[in-house]
Parts: C-alpha cells; structure tokens; sequence
C-alpha cells in the first residue's frame, strides 16, 4: 500500500498552507535566539564589533540544508489547470489584495489608537 504524503492529501490542504507562515515564524525565533545567545555571552562592545558577523555565519552554514531541502520538495501543482490564471488577472488580483492590506493595517494602526492595542491585536486571534 503506497503512503500519501500528508502535504498532498486533499483533506489537510489547510495544514499545509499553515506550514509555510509557521516556518517563518520559526526562522524568526531561531534568529531571535540567536540574539539572545549572542548577548549574552558577548560584552556589548564585542557584539558591535565582530559578533554580528556570527549571526550571518550560522545562516551561511544552514543554506546548504535550504538549498538540498528544496530540490527534494515535491512540486505541488497537479497540472496545468491548476494554477494557470490569466497574467493580467493575477497581476491585479495582487494589487487589490495588496491594497486592501494596506488599507487594514492603517485603519488598524487607527483602532489600536482609539480603542487600545489589546483588543485590537488580540481579539481578533482568539
């Protein structure tokens, strides 16, 4: 019996879009412990002199990884009735969405204003 990939299984489509923003955010963290580690272990004038640089050596040491891991990935796309859009079609769907972000985040900045950054950054999470 052959085993589906979970990322392909039609039922987890949800689970796996949520992959790719959790990853960010774990790069993020993984960056922000780098920090972390780098400032304590290092006085402040060793930082701002050559310690920065480790940062970007770890990063440099982890694209290898990056690199084999993405000619492994299996491409998702079933075939070309499934992500063929018209260009100019996606071109201005970009721009609208984009806009309407836009949009949200300064009417955002102006709730958070009015209302208080808690409710606005928090209820909507929950």
């Amino acid at each position: 019996m052959r085993s589906v990939s979970p990322l392909r299984a039609v039922g987890r489509r949800g689970l796996a879009v949520s992959c790719q923003p959790a990853s960010q955010q774990i790069a993020a963290s993984a960056g922000a412990l780098v920090g972390v580690v780098l400032s304590e272990v290092m006085t402040s004038e060793a930082l701002d002199s050559y310690g920065w640089r480790i940062a970007f050596l770890i990063g440099a040491i982890t694209l290898p990884f990056g690199l084999w891991m993405r000619t492994r990935l299996p491409e998702t796309l079933h075939g070309r009735e499934t992500g063929h859009v018209v260009t100019d079609l996606a071109f201005a769907t970009t721009v609208v969405s984009n806009s309407v972000g836009i949009v949200a985040a300064l009417y955002g900045g102006w709730l958070a204003d009015r209302a208080g950054r808690w409710p606005v950054m928090v209820w909507p999470r929950s």
